[in-house]
């Protein structure tokens, strides 16, 4: 009976004191609420998945997608362009469809998104898409938008990123999708997890000997110094890749345009928004400029480049001017920006339509 007692007041007192964790965390880290993902939520918002000729696209909602006669826009892009934490009517390409429609032009945007977890996937997905897509003979493909993520540069398969750091591996990911799901449903789980992020990971230190932790998933597009021989390899890959694609939309008569998806530190430039670069990332370790060589593709390959951060760096200052800070991107993420930065965005490639 002891025992039993005794076991007894031990979970009590453990229950009180995860109780007493999960209530402070929820009054001091409010930010990491529902940051849940599942096969059907992102960011605890709810989203639906449809079929594009057997290509995974997200439609508005459960019911059967009915493709429109309209001039297709196909947009091949990653979770940013599948609207990661984002309802459907606030993705940055479906705000774009619906400006296009105020200027009196109608197409049907899709996003074929997801598609590819690196540059040698990715590039090489779009290519055998637009060939698959463009014999089929109900399908009028007018323009193909990339949606470029400054982490898509990097080795060819997730083996060789995940030799990289040590922080991945198969049980890794395992654990991360489990936690995404279920543990993240408790803030102080979350708020740990954060946490303990920044503490296996080399923050401080020259960018050699913080290797791939000086600069994380924009080592290769950027070049970081201990890599600036392999990205210069990737880069001029990347380069061909894209000389192919244009190859084969010009003789498809279609058009071929980029969309760099712009990062926190294009925008916030004051460090305002919370947990902001919270594993350090040093881009003083920097050999390659991204945008100077998406300058070059569009004078020498002859592709459009949209890039809206200049504009939302210009209305993120001017919130802040006015006392009103609204974040651009979601918490602790350099990445994947919110629906009010998605408004922005949208505007750009409307207006340089």
């Amino acid at each position: 009976m002891n025992y039993i007692k005794t076991i007894s007041i031990n979970f009590i007192v453990l229950f009180c004191m995860l109780f007493a964790l999960e209530i402070g965390a929820r009054i001091f880290f409010p930010e990491f609420k529902d940051h849940i993902f599942s096969s059907e939520r992102s960011m605890n918002v709810r989203y639906h998945d449809g079929n594009f000729y057997n290509y995974q696209i997200r439609k508005p909602n459960n019911k059967k997608f009915v493709p429109s006669d309209k001039p297709l826009v196909l947009i091949f892009g990653d979770s940013i362009s599948g609207g990661f934490g984002t309802a459907f009517e606030d993705i940055w390409w479906h705000r774009l469809q619906r400006l296009l429609l105020a200027k009196g032009i109608e197409v049907n945007v899709i996003s074929i998104s997801g598609y590819g977890n690196n540059m040698g996937d990715s590039t090489s997905n779009i290519i055998k898409a637009i060939k698959d897509l463009s014999s089929k003979r109900d399908i009028e493909i007018e323009r193909i938008i990339y949606q470029f993520n400054f982490n898509d540069i990097m080795p060819f398969t997730s083996a060789d990123l995940e030799s990289s750091s040590k922080v991945n591996s198969i049980l890794f990911s395992k654990l991360a999708k489990w936690r995404y799901e279920y543990a993240n449903k408790s803030v102080f789980l979350r708020t740990a997890q954060h946490f303990a992020g920044k503490i296996i990971r080399k923050t401080s230190g020259t960018c050699e000997e913080r290797e791939w932790s000086a600069m994380g998933p924009y080592t290769w597009t950027f070049g970081s110094t201990q890599y600036a021989k392999e990205a210069e390899e990737y880069w001029s890959l990347f380069k061909e890749n894209l000389k192919n694609i244009k190859q084969i939309t010009r003789e498809l008569d279609i058009e071929f345009e980029i969309f760099l998806s712009p990062i926190l530190y294009d925008v916030d430039l004051l460090e305002k928004h919370l947990h902001y670069n919270y594993l350090n990332y040093d881009f003083s370790c920097s050999t390659i400029d991204p945008r100077a060589r998406f300058s070059n593709f569009e004078k020498n390959l002859d592709i459009k480049i949209y890039d809206p951060a200049p504009e939302l760096k210009r209305s993120f200052e001017s919130r802040l001017e006015e006392g009103n800070f609204t974040p651009y991107f979601f918490t602790a993420d350099d990445n994947h920006f919110t629906p009010i930065a998605a408004s922005y965005i949208a505007e750009v490639i409307a207006e340089n339509w």
